[in-house]
């Protein structure tokens, strides 16, 4: 059981990096031109990366 709590909490660390990886590469492409032009005609803006609250960054207490 604690393998898959580790291994869940693995699969989530690498999620969130590579949804603030996709997010730094969005923010970077829409202020380049020329893709700036029609990001601003189509109302698309720089997004926030994840960050998680810090009480989330706690490990849960589990007992059997």
């Amino acid at each position: 059981m604690q393998a898959e709590l580790s291994g869940t909490g693995n699969r989530i660390t690498a999620a969130i990096k590579d949804y603030n990886e996709s997010v730094k590469e969005y923010n970077i492409s829409v202020r380049r031109f020329p893709v700036n032009m029609l990001a601003g005609m189509f109302n698309m803006s720089a997004r926030p990366a994840f960050e998680a609250d810090p009480e989330a960054q706690k490990n849960p207490k589990v007992s059997f």
